[in-house]
């Protein structure tokens, strides 16, 4: 027996090719931990949420850091090479917004959501890359690390129409 298990994308994630969708990822190998861009959507004119999938690549548990501070910031890079700092990072029930910082406890090869949200003009179509901050436990002691999820691509716009609710014709 098959089973089917039907999953929605963002339409960016959607619409690239399979050598897009590998190229759209980093690895930290010292950290062990995979980023893998889930795409970008505009949920209001300058609102624009990431979505980036964490995979700890180790064979135990990890803790990781996340925020807005100032040593924390994860930048979106458009295609002209403009900056735009995440207003808001947020996974499952921690959220970091104005110089805020939660962490995030990570199974080994379980994929886990982190979302940023960024404040991007509405000219902007297309991201280049995600800069991603973050803290990791290393040989005993917290560092600030970076890694850089290049060929992000077109921003998708999210649709806020429901769809038609049908009515019920049986009586």
């Amino acid at each position: 027996m098959t089973n089917v298990m039907a999953a929605s994308i963002p339409q960016a994630v959607a619409e690239r090719s399979p050598r897009e969708i590998i190229l759209a990822q980093s690895l930290d190998q010292e950290a062990n931990l995979k980023f893998e861009s889930r795409g970008c959507r505009r949920t209001k004119p300058t609102k624009v949420t990431c979505d980036v999938l964490l995979t700890n690549i180790s064979d135990k548990r990890q803790d990781f850091g996340f925020g807005t501070r100032s040593d924390l910031i994860t930048n979106s890079v458009d295609s002209s090479g403009t900056v735009y700092p995440a207003q808001t990072v947020q996974s499952g029930a921690g959220i970091a917004e104005g110089s805020g910082k939660f962490d995030i406890s990570l199974s080994p090869g379980i994929p886990t959501k982190v979302t940023f949200i960024f404040e991007i003009p509405q000219e902007v179509t297309e991201l280049a890359a995600l800069d991603i901050a973050y803290y990791a436990l290393i040989n005993s002691g917290w560092i600030v690390r970076k890694t850089a999820i290049t060929n992000i691509g077109a921003i998708a716009i999210q649709s806020n129409s429901a769809p038609p609710r049908q009515r019920d014709t049986q009586r």
